[in-house]
């Protein structure tokens, strides 16, 4: 058995409170600090389970206790790259908390110094360690969809309108990771086309179209919002030989998937022998539900973090990852302060 790790969180807020608690519960790590302007809300994060943990508003003590081998960045995405260089700099491993940084400049300033000092990086792109994106992915490297042709993912509700970041930052970042994340080798994102509302006029985009186009030449659909009156977090993926369809919120039958009967021939007519097959109509088998794993997401996370820190091999949201999902979130804010133009992620 090798020894717990000292670690350490920064933020005992809103995604805090989810780490704190996966964090006292692995039996990877030990929670050494966390690190809260408001030391009584901190208190009340860790309850009866958290008495052995030291608080305080100052990051610099966590930073310079010897049990610390890692550091959790859980604070608003301005402070991600500020925070987390400090971090680096006193040779703790790093978890941040999405996205990256606050712009691809500084996070690839972060990359280049933890790769420069040997330590872990890693994001907290949680999705990619949920059961069905594992499950979605396997589909997509062992073929079993054929070729993706469309994704549409719809992430909606009203409320949690967040002051540091608008809500393609906020809650795109989480669909533009599951596609990174998925997508079987050769195919990447190359371009990103936005449209966005700010009804309240005061700077912040709070509900977002999103539409990425993909080097196979599929599209990607993202649509986000913080002003629906329902919340839904659905995401469909049509393929070659089969679809696919996840609503995240129905405990029932969370994932569903159909193939196609016959041959339905998704090629463009221009590279079809008879046009006329336009015509005829797709056949589809039964709907069936796939199983996946249930492992709650950041449990799987957090036993990742501790397994690369231990190895130093790299964590699937490593540093590299959150950079491909920072240069599509500038593309998709470009894109809407250029009138919705594609922006290239070349």
């Amino acid at each position: 058995m090798q020894s717990p790790l000292g670690v350490a969180i920064v933020g005992a807020g809103y995604w805090g409170k989810n780490l704190i608690r996966n964090f006292l519960a692995s039996s990877d790590f030990t929670l050494k600090w966390v690190i809260d302007y408001d030391e009584d809300a901190a208190k009340r994060t860790l309850g009866v389970g958290g008495h052995d943990v030291r608080i305080s508003p100052d990051i610099a003590v966590a930073l310079a206790d010897p049990a610390v081998d890692a550091v959790v960045i859980a604070t608003p995405a301005a402070t991600h790259s500020s925070l987390g260089r400090l971090a680096l700099e006193a040779e703790k491993h790093l978890l941040v908390e999405k996205p990256l940084a606050h712009t691809l400049a500084a996070g690839r300033e972060m990359v280049e110094l933890a790769d420069r000092l040997g330590l872990t990086l890693m994001v907290d792109h949680t999705y990619c360690y949920a059961g069905p994106v594992a499950l979605l992915a396997t589909l997509m490297t062992e073929d079993e969809l054929g070729e993706l042709q469309i994704l549409h993912s719809t992430r909606i509700n009203k409320g949690l309108v967040r002051l540091d970041v608008d809500v393609i930052w906020d809650l795109a970042a989480h669909d533009l990771s599951i596609l990174a994340a998925v997508l079987p080798p050769g195919i990447e994102m190359r371009s990103v086309q936005a449209q966005g509302a700010d009804p309240f006029g005061d700077g912040q985009v709070k509900e977002a179209t999103l539409l990425v186009q993909l080097s196979n030449g599929a599209l990607a659909h993202i649509n986000v919002s913080w002003l629906s009156p329902v919340k839904q977090r659905t995401m469909s993926v049509v393929g070659t030989k089969a679809s696919l369809h996840w609503d995240d919120l129905d405990a029932a039958n969370r994932i569903l998937m159909h193939g196609f009967t016959g041959d339905p021939d998704l090629r463009p007519a221009t590279e079809r022998a008879d046009s006329t097959r336009l015509s005829r109509p797709l056949e589809f088998t039964d709907m069936a539900e796939v199983p996946y794993d249930t492992t709650e997401a950041l449990q799987q996370m957090v036993t990742e973090f501790a397994s690369s820190i231990r190895t130093g091999l790299p964590p699937r949201t490593d540093g590299a990852a959150g950079l491909v999902v920072l240069k599509a979130l500038e593309a998709a804010s470009d894109s809407i302060r250029l009138g919705g133009t594609a922006v290239s992620l070349a």
